[in-house]
């Protein structure tokens, strides 16, 4: 008995395309890394932003609530931000003094700056909550994200991005 066997084409994929099928793959891969790093980038920057504006309202929280740290405080007194070089800023009670221990001290990472002139305070008023200063506070990172976060005059604070 003599068993046929009949080639019905080829049974395998040749080199070239192997070659070509990795080479799309690499090239769709490749488009969605550099999606997902701006994805995580972009991340990245809003929590930066976030931080800045958390800090904010915490200090403008601390003052509507009239709330006063130390032994000696029994009337509570105004909170404020203040925004230092290196991208440093400091939830304080006022008056500002750097060796308050109560101050909490947060700094700026991932390549997010304060483009203002630094430094600079923003204090709200005990119980109103009323802004020292009307003002903007631009951040920006080094791909080129902004956001602008507005403080006007009664302690609203408002953000962009």
């Amino acid at each position: 008995m003599y068993i046929t066997y009949i080639m019905k084409g080829n049974r395998g994929f040749s080199l070239i395309e192997i070659v070509v099928v990795i080479g799309l793959l690499a090239i769709i891969g490749g488009f969605f890394m550099l999606t997902n790093i701006d994805t995580y980038r972009s991340y990245l920057f809003r929590g930066e932003r976030d931080n800045i504006v958390e800090a904010l309202q915490k200090a403008r929280s601390r003052a509507i609530n009239n709330i006063c740290f130390g032994a000696s405080c029994s009337n509570g007194r105004p909170h404020g931000v203040r925004f230092e070089s290196g991208g440093d800023f400091i939830i304080f009670q006022a008056p500002y003094s750097s060796s308050d221990s109560t101050n909490d001290k947060m700094s700026l990472i991932y390549g997010t700056t304060i483009t203002d002139s630094v430094p600079f305070e923003i204090t709200f008023s005990q119980l109103s909550g009323d802004s020292s200063v009307e003002r903007d506070i631009t951040i920006v990172d080094d791909i080129g994200h902004i956001s602008v976060i507005s403080i006007n005059n009664e302690g609203q604070i408002l953000w962009s991005n």
